[in-house]
């Protein structure tokens, strides 16, 4: 099963932009045709989407996987948070939950992750690490929220003071 975890390998890509260029679809050949059948005819779908997630072709391994949560995870690496966010809301288990805080973060919603981890640090009988897990995300991103609410303290505190000092040049 994937991991939400980055390893060495995939973790600049999932940092890099998606906007960073387009490419053009590419058409099915006749060959991609029966490479297809031959992976149906063998591998269930979850296989054929593990085969692709491990060659870094998230997305496609997200339209294969059964799971929810592994569909999540596959969403997530490629960056389509909000499609990972509603997978992992499908799961519907602390994990799936848990993942979910961490899509809807990557998403800067900020206050939705915050009061998602709080549900679930209330939840009784939680693994020991991700309890953990969810204790340091909740830190993490209380502080986050506690700076965008101090800058716009200040930003808007600085207005009133600018107003007050501007003069106009002659």
């Amino acid at each position: 099963m994937p991991s939400l975890m980055p390893n060495a390998a995939n973790a600049a890509s999932m940092v890099s932009s998606k906007t960073e260029s387009t490419v053009a679809p590419e058409q099915t050949t006749l060959w991609d045709k029966t490479e297809q059948w031959w992976m149906d005819l063998w591998l269930t779908p979850d296989q054929q989407a593990q085969r692709l997630f491990n060659r870094g072709d998230y997305k496609q391994a997200a339209a294969h996987y059964q799971k929810p949560l592994n569909k999540g995870i596959a969403y997530y690496y490629s960056g389509e948070f909000k499609l990972a966010h509603s997978a992992f809301m499908q799961d519907n288990t602390p994990k799936g939950l848990y993942y979910a805080a961490s899509a809807l973060a990557r998403q800067r919603e900020y206050v939705a992750a915050r009061a998602l981890l709080r549900q679930l640090n209330e939840l009784p009988d939680l693994d020991r690490v991700l309890q953990q897990n969810i204790a340091h995300n909740l830190k993490v991103i209380t502080a986050i929220i506690d700076e965008i609410n101090i800058m716009s303290e200040s930003q808007a505190n600085s207005l009133d003071l600018d107003q007050e000092v501007s003069i106009e040049l002659p």
